[in-house]
């Protein structure tokens, strides 16, 4: 079975992930750092390279759940939405931390967090109905 949806919000997912590296690697050069966030935890460096580990921690797994709810046959429009708010809390949550706004970092982790707890929902769901009432 295909999935094209989960393959469309891996693509654009990835794109940002690509977006949100750069920096990093000017600051490293800027700061002359070569490897992780240097010796100051309150630098620009250091929230770009959160940012970016924060972001892999969460979206593998995400894209994951997405995937398996895809190949189980969720309907589209659930698979939208959590794709639409895995990227939109993502892009929310880098401009929050690199740009010191919290209304923007709480609200884009919601929106990363939402899906995986849904998520979460619907394979138990699924589970339940393949292995005890089907």
């Amino acid at each position: 079975m295909e999935i094209p949806i989960t393959a469309l919000f891996t693509g654009l997912l990835t794109l940002w992930y690509l977006r949100i590296t750069v920096p990093i690697f000017k600051e490293w050069q800027k700061e002359n750092v070569s490897l992780g966030a240097g010796d100051d935890s309150s630098t620009k460096l250091y929230r770009f390279v959160r940012t970016h580990a924060n972001f892999t921690e969460y979206i593998t797994l995400s894209l994951f759940i997405m995937a398996l709810l895809e190949w189980h046959g969720l309907n589209d429009i659930y698979l939208y939405i959590i794709g639409l708010s895995l990227l939109i809390g993502r892009i929310l949550h880098a401009k929050g931390i690199n740009n010191s706004v919290t209304t923007w970092h709480i609200i884009g982790t919601t929106l990363t967090l939402w899906p995986l707890g849904i998520g979460a929902f619907f394979l138990i769901y699924i589970w339940v109905l393949q292995t005890w009432l089907l």
